[in-house]
């Protein structure tokens, strides 16, 4: 028997690596595109597992069978480059970092490796594999700045600047969201 008009149809969902997603902002994120995307998206966490990060934040994430857990440090460029050969992920977020001041002044050369050389592995990942490249921008992590570049032209300046650094780098930015500054909408939605 000939099957004439068959249409077969693929679902394709997307597919998210969270890194540092076992630690306070990383978890909620986690949480909030599985509460929004639920079942349209798969995730692929990965943490270290450090003082900051507890796995039991994500323990009903964990049950969802479109969700990986993986023990990795961003710093590790086999180990990141594996993943992404395995996994292929359409859009990464990185959360992973030291944090803490009172951390920063008993070890500064963890923060430089994790905070720096380690976003350096991801975005060199991303470009390896193609992996479009998107910016959050919150003027909220200058603290008192937050409020004097908010509205004005020193902002935009300001932010340019920032942008501009980056380019020269990394090439273009496919995604840009903002937290605040009288953006409308919420940043995450707009990462879909």
């Amino acid at each position: 028997m000939i099957m004439k008009n068959l249409k077969i149809i693929t679902r394709i969902m997307t597919k998210y690596l969270v890194t540092g997603a076992a630690g306070f902002i990383g978890a909620n994120f986690v949480k909030y595109i599985l509460a929004k995307w639920g079942n349209d998206i798969e995730i692929v966490i990965l943490d270290d597992l450090t003082y900051a990060g507890n796995l039991s934040t994500l323990e009903k994430a964990l049950e969802n069978p479109n969700f990986r857990f993986c023990k990795t440090n961003i710093c590790d460029r086999e180990g990141i480059y594996e993943i992404f050969d395995e996994e292929h992920p359409d859009i990464v977020v990185n959360f992973a970092a030291e944090s803490h001041v009172d951390r920063s002044i008993e070890d500064p050369g963890i923060f430089l490796k994790t905070n720096i050389l380690g976003t350096q592995t991801l975005m060199d990942a991303c470009r390896k594999y193609d992996i479009k490249v998107g910016l959050y921008y919150s003027p909220a992590q200058w603290g008192s700045h937050a409020i004097q570049f908010a509205n004005g032209k020193e902002y935009d300046d300001y932010f340019i600047n920032q942008i501009t650094e980056l380019l020269s780098g990394y090439g273009k930015i496919d995604y840009l969201w903002f937290d605040g500054c009288g953006s409308e909408g919420h940043e995450f939605d707009k990462a879909r």
